[in-house]
């Protein structure tokens, strides 16, 4: 009994942590198809790859944002 939840458990976690990437999709930022995730801004839902979130994130420090 103890190993079918601790099984089932590790299961669940793996499936999750799979979901979590995100999905290939065009970037709207710089066109490109890769693993993006949705983000909004400015009231829009928009897909953004990781290149270009590290991008972003990296503009809005140097602003001191």
């Amino acid at each position: 009994m103890k190993k079918n939840l601790v099984r089932t458990m590790l299961a669940a976690m793996v499936v999750l942590s799979m979901t979590a990437c995100g999905t290939k999709a065009v970037c709207d930022i710089c066109g490109e198809e890769k693993t993006c995730k949705k983000k909004e801004a400015l009231g829009e839902e928009l897909m953004i790859c990781n290149d270009c979130m590290d991008e972003l994130e990296n503009l809005a420090d140097m602003m001191g944002m």
